[in-house]
């Protein structure tokens, strides 16, 4: 029911994702908390996977389940998703913890920035900040960072969901008509 190219394209959707890390860890903090840059990198690697099921579709002959599209999506998600996100939680809380507290900082400014170029009230941007912290605090820890990649994955799921809805094709019903003359 699994086809093998799915672990092959979750493989290649984490290991796009981890060098898009190094090479923003290599730059900076700028660019590592650049929402656009960050934005473009995940519609890729949706992309990419929406083009590897339909490549698992052509290479079943064109015939491809709801069932088994959602399964093959569902796959290369959860492979993206472990391997990127531990490798991120390892760059940023185990080897280089100071370059991870600079990004959550980074972050903060953008948001309270963000918020004052659209005239939010102060207690609003207290109360933002004070859930961002908290947040930020959750996702140090393992099974912090653990519930934000399953909620990551279902998040997903529901896109493959619609996927799987547009890529399933049922075999043809008549394969070969024979007439009768």
């Amino acid at each position: 029911m699994i086809h093998p190219y799915a672990y092959r394209a979750g493989g290649i959707a984490a290991l796009i994702s981890i060098v898009w890390t190094v090479i923003a860890y290599l730059v900076g903090v700028k660019l590592f908390t650049n929402w656009w840059a960050s934005g473009f990198i995940a519609i890729f690697i949706l992309v990419y996977l929406i083009i590897s099921i339909i490549k698992i579709r052509r290479m079943k002959g064109n015939v491809i389940s709801f069932q088994e599209a959602f399964l093959n999506f569902l796959v290369m998600i959860a492979i993206y998703a472990v391997v990127a996100n531990l490798f991120n939680y390892l760059l940023l809380y185990v080897i280089d913890p100071a370059f991870g507290q600079a990004v959550i900082d980074a972050s903060i400014e953008k948001t309270i920035g963000f918020m004052e170029k659209f005239n939010v009230p102060e207690s609003d941007i207290e109360k933002a900040l004070t859930g961002m912290e908290e947040e930020f605090e959750k996702q140090k820890s393992f099974l912090g960072m653990l519930s934000g990649m399953i909620k990551g994955v279902a998040f997903m799921a529901v896109i493959g969901v619609i996927v799987a809805l547009i890529v399933k094709r049922k075999p043809p019903v008549f394969d070969e008509l024979e007439t009768i003359d």
